[in-house]
């Protein structure tokens, strides 16, 4: 990241961000005893949070990247696309049809939704946990599933906001966050 300033979420949001990943786990082994946060890949997660989060500003900002600032949503849904490149919940048994280890295989996807809560609330310093309808979490859940997928198909290291694509994920998933935050809090 040549020329860019220096990222605050690194001192501002990760701090919170790692709390969360920390209590997940714990949450994660002590009903499933199978999943287990890799902290090297969430470490790697901010690393491509910075670098997407530099590309956006230059891609949207321009010549007033330095400047400029991004609003929350969009900081989550580059957080979200990060942790669904970098998956740092790894369950230790293949997949099955048991329905009710759905949480272990969709551990990063949960993990995201958690992160969506978390910040909101961090940033908004409202304690009340939302709760979203089960039709909402679960469409929610299915959307990032499949970005996951496509991530995972591509197989791209980074977030590139010059890639169409990646720029459609961002402002899509920001848009999402947006409407989540004005529905339930």
């Amino acid at each position: 990241m040549p020329d860019s300033p220096k990222c605050t979420s690194r001192d501002f949001w990760w701090p919170t961000i790692k709390n969360i990943a920390d209590n997940f786990e714990k949450f994660l082994m002590e009903d499933f005893d199978i999943v287990q946060l890799n902290t090297k890949k969430l470490d790697e997660a901010l690393e491509i949070y910075e670098r997407g989060w530099w590309a956006f500003k230059e891609q949207v900002y321009r010549k007033n990247a330095k400047e400029e600032l991004i609003d929350l949503h969009k900081i989550i849904a580059i957080y979200i696309l990060s942790f669904l490149k970098t998956e740092p919940f790894h369950p230790s048994e293949p997949e099955s049809e048991d329905d009710s280890k759905e949480l272990v295989f969709l551990a990063n996807e949960y993990f995201c939704l958690v992160i969506v809560q978390g910040l909101i609330f961090a940033e908004t310093k409202n304690n009340k946990i939302f709760q979203m309808s089960e039709n909402d979490k679960n469409w929610f859940i299915i959307l990032l599933n499949n970005l996951k997928l496509k991530h995972v198909k591509l197989n791209t290291v980074n977030i590139s906001p010059d890639n169409k694509s990646d720029m459609v994920d961002i402002l899509s998933l920001a848009q999402i966050v947006y409407y989540v935050e004005k529905s339930y809090t």
